[in-house]
C-alpha cells in the first residue's frame, strides 16, 4: 500500500514539471513525463480509480501537445504561418536558424510517431506554394492579352 501511495504522489508531482515544460517549449520532455506517467497509471497503478481523471488528462495534454508540434513545425519549416495567406514573396531563413528552431519540434513529433505525418503535410504545402509560385511568375513575365 505504501508503494501504491508513493507512486500516486509522484505521479501528482510530475504534473506541475509538465505544464512547466510546456510553458517553456520544452516538448520533447514533456512527452517524456507524460509517457512515464501513462506507463506507471496503466501499470502499478492499474485498478486506482482515483487516477482516471489524471489519466484522462494526460492523453488531451498529448493530443494538444500533438497539434502544437504539427502546426509550429509547419509554421517554421514554411517560414510562415500555413493558415493565413500563402506569402507574395518567399520567405528567407538562415539554415541555423532553422535547425535550432526545427530539431525541438522534429524531436516531439517522433516521440509522437507523427514526423511522417507531418513532413507529408509540409511536402503538400510546398508543392502547392511552388506551383503558385510558378503561377504568379509566368504572369508577371507574359506580355498582358490585348
Amino acid at each position: 500500500l505504501r508503494e501504491k501511495l508513493r507512486l500516486v504522489h509522484a505521479v501528482w508531482r510530475t504534473q506541475p514539471a509538465i505544464q512547466q515544460l510546456l510553458t517553456s517549449g520544452d516538448f520533447p520532455d514533456a512527452l517524456e513525463l507524460i509517457s512515464s506517467s501513462q506507463n506507471l497509471l496503466a501499470g502499478e497503478l492499474a485498478g486506482v480509480s482515483s487516477m482516471s481523471q489524471l489519466s484522462r488528462r494526460l492523453v488531451e495534454k498529448k493530443r494538444l501537445i500533438h497539434q502544437t508540434l504539427h502546426s509550429s513545425f509547419l509554421t517554421v519549416a514554411l517560414g510562415y504561418d500555413p493558415a493565413q495567406a500563402t506569402p507574395h514573396v518567399p520567405v528567407e531563413a538562415l539554415a541555423s536558424e532553422l535547425h535550432f528552431k526545427l530539431n525541438p519540434l522534429a524531436t516531439g513529433l517522433l516521440r509522437l510517431r507523427s514526423l511522417h505525418e507531418a513532413m507529408l503535410t509540409l511536402k503538400e504545402r510546398m508543392t502547392k506554394d511552388v506551383k503558385l509560385l510558378a503561377k504568379r511568375s509566368y504572369q508577371e513575365r507574359l506580355p498582358p492579352l490585348k
